[in-house]
């Protein structure tokens, strides 16, 4: 079954799916800067545009189409987005 996410106001929106006991989302990102905590390791690719990710071990970098970054579990990571972005984020 797909399951639709929403988060900040509506500027965050995903579906999730499950298969093989394995989950993912593919979502879109509105311009702003948003504050996500994870309770499973993600792996979040870009699929459309770019963001800035600040990630907790202190680094941070632009992410463009293309590119991923991976976040631990019980972590917080944050992503600036100048233009609406789309993303996969795989959980492990």
């Amino acid at each position: 079954m797909i399951k639709a996410n929403e988060y900040f106001e509506g500027k965050v929106k995903s579906l999730g799916q499950e298969v093989d006991g394995k989950s993912f989302t593919v979502g879109i990102i509105e311009a702003g800067e948003y504050t996500f905590g994870t309770s499973t390791h993600e792996l979040m690719e870009i699929i459309i545009g770019e963001m800035e990710a600040k990630l907790p071990d202190g680094s941070s970098k632009i992410y463009k189409k293309g590119e991923s970054f991976s976040v631990p579990a019980n972590a917080e990571f944050t992503v600036l987005v100048k233009e609406p972005v789309s993303y996969l984020c795989i959980y492990s």
